[in-house]
């Protein structure tokens, strides 16, 4: 009897010990990813514009022009601002359906007009000379690039593309083209459903959740792992009522 009283006290230290030792970890693992996460992300984007960021160029003898702001009336129907960084391969593909489309909804519907803000965060290529082609084609009131001298990720990309838009209706989209443009008048749909007055402020956002499928089955095992192991890490650290959490 003591042998075994004695057996039963050594297994509950033991677990007790390796439940330590667990928690331990736990808490180290989850210090480590905070002061990781913490010296590695920019808390806040950097809204200071340097002066060559508060003019664009209009295609003609390096003529400058101002930038309007935000807070300016709409002149507009609609602004599209695409964040691009090292953009200058994909870009273009994106930029033609996307004129395809506009310039197609223009011709159909003559109280319609538009403008696409190109704002390149400070890339190493040549993401503004591609996008300025644009703006040499269909002219400076169509098409405005927009080039950082520092970079500033892709939040602040968005941010100050969309303090520099003019249109009563905003939207933001990658420059890979992963979303097919058609798309647009889906979110517009969805928008009149929830603001019938356009002077009304509301959000629309379009998700590819409903394609995760087929997506993970053309993703490689340890894309797909990765892809998993960091939307755990999203929901258990930070969003938990949100299924998808990178929407466009």
């Amino acid at each position: 009897p003591v042998a075994m009283a004695a057996a039963d006290i050594l297994f509950s230290f033991s677990l007790q010990t390796l439940l330590q030792v667990f928690l331990l970890l736990l808490v180290l693992l989850i210090l480590g990813l905070y002061v990781f996460l913490a010296l590695t992300t920019i808390r806040k984007p950097n809204l200071h514009r340097f002066d060559g960021e508060k003019y664009f160029y209009t295609g003609k003898n390096d003529k400058r022009e101002l930038f309007p702001s935000i807070d300016d009336p709409a002149s507009v129907s609609f602004s599209l601002v695409i964040p691009s960084y090292n953009e200058e391969t994909r870009l273009p593909s994106m930029l033609d359906e996307a004129f395809e489309y506009l310039e197609r909804k223009e011709k159909e519907n003559r109280d319609f007009s538009y403008e696409v803000i190109v704002v390149d965060d400070g890339s190493k290529d040549k993401t503004s000379e591609v996008a300025m082609e644009y703006t040499k084609k269909y002219g400076p009131n169509k098409v405005r690039v927009l080039t950082f001298e520092k970079n500033r990720g892709k939040g602040g990309a968005v941010r100050m593309g969309v303090l520099s838009a003019r249109g009563k209706h905003i939207l933001f989209a990658d420059a890979d083209g992963a979303t097919k443009f058609a798309d647009l008048a889906k979110v517009e749909s969805k928008l009149k459903t929830i603001a019938p007055d356009e002077n009304t402020p509301a959000v629309s956002v379009g998700s590819r959740a409903h394609l995760q499928d087929d997506a993970v089955a053309d993703r490689t095992f340890l894309r797909n792992f990765l892809m998993h192991g960091f939307h755990f890490l999203v929901w258990f650290l930070c969003v938990r009522g949100v299924q998808d959490t990178q929407v466009k």
